[in-house]
């Protein structure tokens, strides 16, 4: 898992766009419920984590996780600028993007419990989450009003004549 964290962390740095984006989101939804796993059961069995996984937290934390979330911004915002993305490739992206948030808040919920658990500083590589902003564009809800209300005068208006 460490070679995969590390392998992952060079796709995310590379900023890919396009129709493999869509698997890249769920590939790394899928690690971090692995590492999130692995924290989970340690903390049940009330073991203290191996080197080998503190090596995993590590890796995962410095270098995938403090990357993920600018990827995801980057992937929104080339999402709403490019035009030919079809509306179900976009649905689908909108329903991929939360579950990896979901995926990363967990991770980072079963590290602190296994951290204050097994008394191994494994936050101490964590950056913590950024704080996600779900404002509403108050003005483009406006401007795609009036583009909507456009076609559908021009749309009626074809009807008619």
């Amino acid at each position: 898992l460490i070679d995969a964290s590390a392998v992952l962390n060079i796709f995310v740095m590379s900023r890919i766009h396009g129709d493999s984006v869509q698997e890249l989101l769920k590939v790394l939804t899928k690690m971090f419920k692995l590492v999130t796993n692995g924290c989970k059961l340690l903390t049940k069995t009330k073991k203290k984590p191996s080197s080998k996984f503190r090596k995993l937290i590590q890796v995962t934390c410095k270098q995938l996780t403090v990357k993920v979330y600018p990827f995801i911004l980057f992937e929104q915002q080339m999402n709403g600028e490019d035009a030919s993305d079809t509306k179900s490739k976009i649905a689908k992206e909108s329903r991929v993007i939360p579950g990896l948030i979901f995926q990363l808040e967990q991770f980072e919920k079963c590290l602190f419990q296994l951290a204050r658990n097994s008394k191994v500083d494994l936050t101490r590589w964590m950056k913590h989450s950024t704080a996600r902003d779900f404002r509403i564009l108050t003005s483009n809800l406006k401007s795609q009003d009036k583009e909507k209300a456009g076609d559908e005068g021009e749309a009626g208006g074809q009807d008619g004549g």
